[in-house]
Parts: C-alpha cells; sequence; structure tokens
C-alpha cells in the first residue's frame, strides 16, 4: 500500500509539469497583468498575496487525491483560449485593468480545463473559486453601509446616554462632528471577512445550507462590529474630546473589536461542525503519452496568435485631429476663474470662452489616443482644477449625454456638463464611454475625447443650465483625420 501512495505522488509531481509549462507560459503572455496584480496588493489590497498562498496550500494539500483524478484534455478549448487573448488583448488596449484581471483568471481556469480536462476542474473547483477573490474587487457605492452604519451607531449612542443628532452622514453632539465618510462604511471589514468565513465555511460544514447561513452571520457580524466601532467613536470623542489619541487611533482599535468579533463567531461556529471530506469523487488515473505537451503547443499557439493579431488602430499622424467649433462669439478676455479639467494623458486640447446673452461659457475639449493604454474615463480624472471641490452629480437628461456637477470654492459656484466623445456620439457614462472606445479601436479611430462646458451659478440654476444647453447644441467637436 505504501508503495502505492509514493508511486502516486511521483506519478503527481510528473502530470503537473505540464501544467506549470502552461501557467508559465501565460504569465510571460500576460506579465503586464500580473505586475499590475501585484502593485494592486502591494497597495490597497494587500490580501491577495495571502489569498493566493491560501490557494495554493489547497492544491498541495489535496495533491495525493489530484494524482489518482483521471485527465482527459479537451484541445477544443484552445479555441476559448484564443478568444480570451483577444478580449484581454482589447482590455489591455482600453486601460480597462479590472476586466484584465479577470481575463487572466479565466485564462488559467480555460488552460487548465484545456490540458487537464473536466473532472480535473471540478476537483480544483474551491481553490479556483478561492483564487478569484485575490482579484481586487471594484468598490461599488457604499452609501447604503454609510446609512446603516450611522443608524445602528445613533442607537448604540442613545443607549449609553450620549445625546447625539444624525443628518444625513453626520453625527453630532457636544463634543463636535463626526462624519460617517466612506471609509467608514464598513466595505474594508466585508472584504476581508467574505474570503475569511468562505474558507471556515467549507472546511467546518458540509451542507450549502449551514455554508450559506454562517457566510450570511458573517457578513453580518462585520457590519455590526464596524458600526459598534464608529459609535465607539463618537462615544470617546464625547468623553475625552475628539483630539484625544484614542479617538484619532480608532483605525488601530477598530480591526481589534473587527478580529474579536470574528473570533466569537468562528468559536460559536464549531458547535454545528460537521466532518469534512472533499469533494469530488476519485477516478483511476490515466496516464497523458505525451498528449498534455501536445496540448500545451496547441495552447501556446493559440496564446500567441491572440498576442500578434493586431487591431485596426488607426495611424494617428502627428496631431491637427481635435477641432472646436460655434456659432457662438469667442472672448478674448481671461477667465474670472480657473476651472478647466485636471486631466492626465491628454494629447491635445483646446479652450474656449463664449459670450451668450450677457454671460460667459467656457468650453474645454481634450484629446486621447485610442488604445495608448491610458484610461480617459478613470475617476481620477477630474472635471475640475483642484482647488475646486464636487457638491453634486447627476445626469442631465434623456436628450443630452452628459453629466451635470455642481463645483464649489470659496462662495463660488459652477456648473459643469461634462462627457466622453467618439467621433459620432458622446456619454457621460464611463462604461458607456469605455464601449464607445471600444467600437473607435475596431473602427480604426485615431481619438476619443472629453468635452466639458462650464459657467458660474447665479442666483437661478435654470439659467446656467439653459446657456449650458444652448452652447452645446451649437458644438461641433472634431476627432479625426
Amino acid at each position: 500500500m505504501q508503495q502505492y501512495t509514493s508511486r502516486r505522488v511521483l506519478n503527481s509531481s510528473h502530470r503537473a509539469i505540464p501544467g506549470v509549462v502552461l501557467l508559465a507560459l501565460i504569465a510571460a503572455l500576460h506579465f503586464s497583468s500580473l505586475a499590475s496584480l501585484v502593485a494592486q496588493w502591494q497597495g490597497h489590497y494587500s490580501q491577495g498575496f495571502l489569498i493566493t498562498l491560501i490557494a495554493a496550500g489547497l492544491v498541495w494539500r489535496d495533491r495525493q487525491r489530484l494524482a489518482r483524478v483521471a485527465i482527459k484534455p479537451v484541445p477544443l478549448l484552445t479555441v476559448v483560449l484564443l478568444a480570451l487573448g483577444l478580449a484581454w488583448k482589447l482590455a489591455h488596449l482600453l486601460a480597462l485593468e479590472t476586466a484584465e484581471n479577470y481575463l487572466l483568471f479565466l485564462t488559467v481556469v480555460a488552460g487548465v480545463w484545456t490540458l487537464y480536462g473536466t473532472s480535473f476542474v471540478k476537483a480544483l473547483a474551491f481553490p479556483l473559486a478561492f483564487l478569484f477573490l485575490a482579484l481586487p474587487l471594484h468598490e461599488p457605492p457604499v452609501t447604503w453601509l454609510q446609512d446603516i452604519t450611522a443608524g445602528i451607531s445613533v442607537f448604540l449612542l442613545h443607549a449609553i446616554g450620549v445625546p447625539v443628532v444624525w443628518e444625513g452622514y453626520m453625527l453630532s453632539t457636544p463634543a463636535g462632528d463626526f462624519k460617517v465618510a466612506e471609509t467608514c462604511a464598513g466595505w474594508r471589514f466585508l472584504k476581508a471577512t467574505f474570503p475569511l468565513a468562505l474558507l471556515y465555511a467549507y472546511f467546518t460544514y458540509t451542507s450549502l445550507r449551514r455554508r450559506v447561513l454562517f457566510m450570511v452571520a458573517a457578513l453580518v457580524v462585520a457590519v455590526l462590529a464596524n458600526a459598534f466601532r464608529a459609535a465607539g467613536v463618537v462615544g470617546l470623542g464625547q468623553w475625552f474630546g475628539i483630539e484625544a489619541q484614542i479617538v484619532q487611533d480608532h483605525y488601530s482599535w477598530g480591526w481589534f473589536i473587527y478580529f474579536f468579533a470574528m473570533f466569537l463567531l468562528f468559536a460559536a461556529g464549531r458547535r454545528w461542525g460537521e466532518a469534512w471530506e472533499p469533494e469530488f469523487g476519485i477516478e483511476q488515473a490515466g496516464g497523458d503519452g505525451g498528449t498534455g505537451y501536445r496540448i500545451i503547443g496547441l495552447a501556446a499557439i493559440a496564446m500567441a496568435a491572440a498576442s500578434v493579431i493586431p487591431y485596426p488602430v488607426a495611424d494617428r499622424g502627428t496631431g491637427g485631429e481635435l477641432t472646436l467649433s460655434t456659432s457662438y462669439e469667442e472672448l478674448n478676455s481671461a477667465p474670472d476663474v480657473n476651472w478647466s479639467p485636471a486631466l492626465t494623458g491628454v494629447a491635445e486640447d483646446i479652450e474656449l470662452r463664449l459670450a451668450i446673452e450677457g454671460s460667459a461659457v467656457e468650453v474645454y475639449a481634450a484629446a486621447f489616443l485610442v488604445g495608448s493604454g491610458g484610461d480617459y474615463t478613470s475617476a481620477s480624472q477630474q472635471m475640475f482644477s483642484d482647488s475646486w471641490h464636487p457638491v453634486a452629480e447627476h445626469p442631465v437628461g434623456p436628450d443630452i449625454p452628459l453629466q451635470e456637477l455642481i463645483i464649489r470654492k470659496s462662495g463660488l459656484q459652477r456648473m459643469v456638463w461634462y462627457g466622453y466623445c467618439v467621433p459620432g456620439g458622446c456619454s457621460g457614462s464611463r462604461v458607456k464611454a469605455k464601449l464607445l472606445e471600444a467600437g473607435a479601436l475596431l473602427n480604426g479611430s485615431p481619438y476619443v475625447g472629453v468635452v466639458a462646458l462650464s459657467t458660474p451659478i447665479g442666483l437661478q440654476a435654470d439659467r446656467a443650465r439653459t446657456d449650458l444647453r444652448t452652447v452645446w447644441e451649437s458644438l461641433e467637436l472634431g476627432l479625426g483625420h
């Protein structure tokens, strides 16, 4: 029996070689995505390193069982690898970092599936699903979390006798005002809880019902722990003063509250634990007979072809492709204040100051090279200079594809309409703008652009909207040769 196990372990090592070669090939062809991913792990998503190591440990833990799963390659999936390679290349050209990460993960899954077969992928289902959590998540709007945190905090503060007035995201006490900011909403706690609870539930329970119930309980406890932290900050601020060190250091002891709550939850969860066994059947392993290396050859050809197939990016020339015209008179005087967008990666830009019925409307247009690797829709691309602050933002309306933004500085207030444009259309939506950019890339268009119109807000915001609408309807933006 011992000889059988040793032979299987040796066989598992031999069978792993094609997989290692394939993963190395994927890493080489997607090196820019891997470098970006590691940079994100070194920054705001440091748990990515730990999740990756745990996923690798899960595979190593089951190596003897995996050695007894039959290998049945699926050569037809090389077509999927080719499609994923083309999609990844397009996402890379459009600077869609999140899409690049997801496509890289799908390429790894498709590569393993192609090389080892369906049974093997089923056996690796949980490690692969857990590895997916190493990809940085796009943080959604957390206003609902802010509302929950503020509501629970107010309840707790009233329970311990702290007088508090709740208005929006502001909690006001006699000691001062506290804001439940986005960073305090609890998203970080939820982000840390999900992989931790998933791993615990997988190894502690076998029934899906108990696993789901534990996951839900863990997420609820994370939200409550964050609310306790927020209430603690306000309470301590009321008792010791806002400038007290214990109040300023709330992030550190906030994590202590979180881990203590998780410890209690996990300790309680053990009471309903079930005997755990791996959830994949054992099949008689078959030798690959060199098939694995032939499949690697096919996969290499597919992925290499995806990397060299060119998209029809236009010859961009040396400039002169951005034009902006209007029927209104251009003013020669300088603007009263500087509000112009703070954009990076601009190839060309134009600024106009127009006179319209006693008011001045300023227009800014910028062009970006299609497929240059820059993201003209990134949230870091501000539609105003750094000295201004955003107050409100919403779509202009169904008939005008722009966003309306109100900005303020030292008692001054301006209205900005902005949008992302390609030859033939504009949009105020970042998602739709990326789709438009993909179409521009495939059509060989050289430029995409940003256009922004701004005017001061007087006593009537409707007058400002009327002026901006009038100028917008007269504008002609050119983004081409």
